[in-house]
This record gives structure tokens, sequence and C-alpha cells, in this order.
């Protein structure tokens, strides 16, 4: 009899999170299917929270989280929410990010890190060549085809003269996510020495991959996450055996790829995504610098009408508003960043909570307190952690894996290097 626990909870999520999009995209599942798996996606994170553990133990953080989750019951019932429905979805939303890392705290003596780093660099490995013959074709061909209905004339996103990588989640938010575990994947087997003359080679792909997204976002807190890693977690970067293994491991690779004439087009394919992007960078620097800041104002600027209470969790959640119809409050105004959406659907209480309890839960992970502090502050400020289900559930993944680097363990894919 299968019976749910963290791991097969977790792994689980992975592969759907990742493939529903795939089974959307090139089998057109009716709308109903397709809503069964966006459920799956929403309602396994919430059922992590509640699988017990074989033994238990005290969690300083318990207070604040059951905080959250019955504010959380009081914010869904609020009398400006169009409907229950709106407040049911707001809840398994908002509990996405924040439910992964409070169920992983429960249970990491039974987590197992090798079979879950082991899917993911698997995943990652096709998303990756997904993604290179999807950039590199023409924005009308089929494997550019986004999951929509043939009578829509959505168009591929470009950047400069290629197509925007959606991956196989056909949404270019999706891929971006993806790239956010693959990257804290790569982390993890620097730190757990997995593979020592190949890791930086695979940190080296999600760069790539991150540059064929297009995403400014994406790019830099890839770009970034990567220094900081590097300057507060590990002292990799300045080992001379890692840098020597890593050129060579590159220098044969080049070597041989030239020697057959370059079949997979690896120098035009790099070349070309580092200049598309540039391009879109340069184009758009402007706006890049207001997007920076936009958010923030608008949710501390203290103008909005429902600024104490919010409207009802859920509000602003498209895929509530597609099924139940929108919220006329919500309708009357333009939304788009987290933390103003936040504010929306809670008001300011929802929104301090978001701030303590990603305070307290990061605090909880085996980082650098340098390390830390860069990981409160980029993702409580510019990251989606709620509204964007694939970010919220691919970074906090993320942030698990690599957390987990620190406990003690021997695993099978180490007793294989």
């Amino acid at each position: 009899m299968f019976k749910l626990d963290f791991n097969k909870g977790l792994l689980l999520l992975l592969i759907i999170t990742t493939l529903s999009g795939a089974l959307r995209k090139w089998l057109g599942l009716p709308s109903a299917l397709n809503n069964i798996f966006v459920g799956l996606i929403l309602l396994i994170p919430t059922l992590l929270i509640f699988i017990k553990p074989d033994y238990k133990h005290e969690q300083s953080s318990k207070g604040i989280f059951n905080i959250y989750i019955f504010l959380l019951i009081i914010f869904a019932v609020n009398p400006l929410n169009h409907t229950l429905y709106h407040g049911l979805f707001g809840i398994m939303v908002h509990l996405l990010f924040f439910g992964i890392l409070w169920a992983y705290q429960k249970n990491k003596e039974f987590f197992l890190s090798e079979k879950f780093i082991s899917t993911s660099l698997i995943l990652f490995a096709i998303q990756i060549i997904i993604g290179s013959i999807q950039y590199s074709s023409p924005g009308d061909g089929f494997i550019n085809r986004y999951a929509v209905d043939e009578e829509s004339t959505a168009g591929a996103a470009l950047v400069g003269d290629a197509v925007r990588v959606t991956g196989t989640f056909s949404y270019i938010a999706g891929y971006g996510a993806f790239i956010f575990l693959a990257l804290f994947a790569s982390f993890y087997l620097i730190k757990k020495e997995i593979y020592p003359k190949y890791n930086f080679l695979i940190l080296i792909s999600v760069f790539y991959g991150s540059l064929l997204s297009g995403s400014r976002g994406t790019v830099g807190f890839v770009g970034l996450t990567i220094i900081m890693f590097f300057l507060f977690e590990t002292k990799s970067f300045f080992n001379s055996k890692a840098i020597f293994n890593t050129f060579i491991a590159g220098v044969i690779f080049l070597f041989a790829n030239t020697l057959f004439g370059d079949p997979i087009d690896i120098y035009d394919r790099v070349e070309r995504s580092y200049d598309n992007f540039m391009l879109r960078f340069e184009n758009s620097s402007e706006e890049g610098e207001s997007r920076l800041t936009e958010d923030i104002y608008e949710a501390f600027d203290g103008k909005y009408e429902y600024g104490l209470t919010g409207i009802g969790l859920g509000s602003t959640y498209q895929g509530a508003n597609i099924l139940f119809g929108q919220s006329p409050q919500a309708a009357s105004i333009f939304y788009e960043g987290e933390l103003f959406r936040t504010v929306i659907e809670g008001g300011y209480l929802l929104l301090l909570l978001r701030f303590i309890l990603l305070f307290v839960l990061i605090k909880k992970l085996n980082f650098s307190v340098g390390f830390k502090v860069y990981l409160f502050l980029i993702i409580s400020l510019y990251c989606s952690i709620v509204f964007n289900i694939y970010g919220a559930i691919f970074l906090a993944m993320g942030l698990i894996l690599l957390s987990h680097a620190r406990e003690p363990e021997t695993t099978k894919i180490e007793q294989n290097t």
C-alpha cells in the first residue's frame, strides 16, 4: 500500500511540477485534466506540512508558523473576498514556499538527498537540451508552440533574434524557476565534492541556461547568487586543484567538440545567447531599473485603500479568477509585483508575517550568516515565492537541498565518485 512520506511527496511534487507543463504543451490535455495537475501541485506541499515524522522533536519556529496558518484562514474569509474558493486557493498558494521549508525542518533527518539530486540533474539535462534546441529554432517552429488553443494569437516571446526559452513548462517563468533549483543543485555538488572534475561545468551550464531564458531577473539572481555562494559558503573557488580540474575538463571537451566540427554549435549558441541577452538588457535598462523599486514603492507607499485589511486571499491569483470570477476591488487596480499583491490580499499584516516567517525559516537552514542575510534580502524583496507557483516550489527545493549538504550522510551517489 502506498504511504505518502516526506521523500515520496517531495519527489512526486518535483516530477509533477516539471512534467505537467510538458503534458499540457504537447498532449493538448482537456482543461479539466490540466486543472487536476495544478490542483496536485498546490495540494502536495500542504499535505507535506501535516506528514508526521517517525519521532517528534521540538521546533522553535512552530509558533510563528501556526500563527501564519491561522491568519491565512482569517484572511481567506475576509468579507471583501469574492468567493470562499478564492480564499481556499489563496491559502494553498501562500503555503507553497513556506510549507516546503517547514516540512523539511520536521523531516530533515529522513531526507534522502541522493535520490532528489539525481532526479534533479536528469531533469536539468533534459531541460537544457530542449532549451538549446528551442532557442535555436524559429519562433513559428513546432517546438516553440505554447500551451494555448489553436485559435489563440499568442506567439513566442523573443530576445534579440531568438526565442526566449520556456523549456517543457510552456511558460518562461516556469523555466526560469527551474534554473533556480538547478543552481542550488550545482552548489550541492560543489559543497559535497561530488563529481569534483565536472561540477563546475554543471554550474556553467546553469548560467548558460539562465541566458537562454532571456530573463534579466533570472540571470541577475543566478549570477549574484553564484558570487555570494563562493564568497560565503565555500573555499572551492580559491582551490587551485578544483580550478585546474575544471579547466582541464573544459579544454578536453572543447577540443573534442572542435575536432568533430562543433556538431552541436556550442560556440554559436553561447555567443548568441549572450549577445541577445545584452541587447535586451541595454534596450530596456530604464524599465529594468524601475522594476527594481516599483513593487517596493507600491507596497509601502500607504496609498492602497484596503492596506490594513486587504480584500482576501486568492483575489489576485489568476487561476482562481479564471474559475470563479474576479473581485471588483481587484479589477479596478493594476498589480504585478509580489509585495504589492501581498498587501492587496492580506494587508500590511500579511506582508509583515511574510518577512518574519521568511527570516525564521532561513535562519534554520545550514548556511553561513552572510549567505543567510543575502538570501533573506534577495528573496524577501525580489523573488516571487507566492504568486509564481513554480518559483515558490523550485526555490524552496533548492534551498533545502543545499542546506542538507552540511548534514552528515554517505549517499550512493557519493560512493560512486
